[in-house]
């Protein structure tokens, strides 16, 4: 398999801060040409410098991912300035409002599901015609390991999540024999801002809610994005792409999960699934 990402063109979402940033300079420093959009352009021009200062070759545009135009936008700007596109990281997304669920703001709760799942759904809808047309090209959706678990107090950011990781299971499956990978990656209990840090430095209540997490961060502790950002470098080869459609996660052995694919996939591993008693 391919050690670096030459020739490949590759767009991040959400790339003004965080993950996005990071995964950007490293498929730049990987090699790839990079994409990176953000609805905050004064973040998104700093990824722009930090990847030129580096000799990355890299295009910007400010793109609202829940809005159908500024997706038809994003693609059509991506097109004439890089050309077709072999690689998206759908990243961009919101935590959402934080309180249980019967006491939180139902706009703020629907708006997260805006951002994370439709805004996802609409950006791969406007690359999808043409990486269908090539039988070319990978998806990335960054998703949570809150899809697992209850998570009460942030039910709007874990539902949302939810909902992204079946429809990576459901595009990866309708995609299946058109040359074209979906993953969807867990990248860790992360204290960036875009990760649950911000949630314990910004908002007071979720110490409250969350206090093992508040004093596992208050300890410097959390995955760094670095973690994710290699992980998705490493997917961006092709390497695993007999796992197209599965659930990953950066504490997940990629190694292991390659070596023992056929049981993954005779099991249907790596799942959303409602797991029923036997008789």
């Amino acid at each position: 398999m391919p050690t670096t990402l030459e020739g490949q063109n590759c767009l991040v979402t959400g790339a003004a801060q965080g993950l996005g940033q990071v995964t950007a300079l490293a498929l730049s420093h990987a090699g790839a040409a990079v994409g990176v959009s953000d609805i905050n352009g004064v973040g998104l021009a700093d990824t722009v410098d930090q990847i030129e200062k580096g000799g990355g070759r890299v295009m910007s545009h400010v793109t609202d991912i829940s809005d159908p135009q500024s997706a038809q936008g994003l693609a059509r700007a991506v097109q004439q300035d890089l050309g077709p596109l072999d690689l998206l990281v759908n990243n961009a997304a919101i935590l959402g409002p934080v309180g249980l669920p019967w006491e939180v703001d139902t706009q703020e709760y629907w708006s997260t599901f805006e951002v994370n799942m439709r805004g996802s759904f609409l950006i791969t809808r406007a690359f999808l015609p043409a990486m269908l047309e090539r039988r070319q090209g990978r998806i990335i959706d960054v998703v949570s390991g809150a899809v697992s678990l209850p998570y009460i107090h942030c039910a709007a950011y874990a539902n949302s999540k939810s909902a992204l990781v079946a429809w990576t299971n459901s595009l990866g499956a309708a995609v299946k024999g058109h040359g074209i990978c979906v993953f969807a990656i867990n990248p860790g209990q992360m204290s960036t801002r875009t990760g649950m840090g911000s949630l314990v430095a910004e908002r007071p209540e979720h110490k409250r809610f969350n206090p093992e997490v508040a004093a596992m961060l208050a300890r410097g502790g959390g995955e760094p994005p670095e973690t994710a950002a290699r992980l998705i470098v490493r997917l961006a080869t092709g390497e695993a792409d007999v796992l197209t459609g599965r659930y990953i996660g950066v504490h997940d052995d990629l190694d292991a999960m390659l070596r023992r694919s056929d049981e993954i996939l005779g099991g249907d591993l790596y799942t959303l699934r409602i797991r029923k008693l036997t008789a």
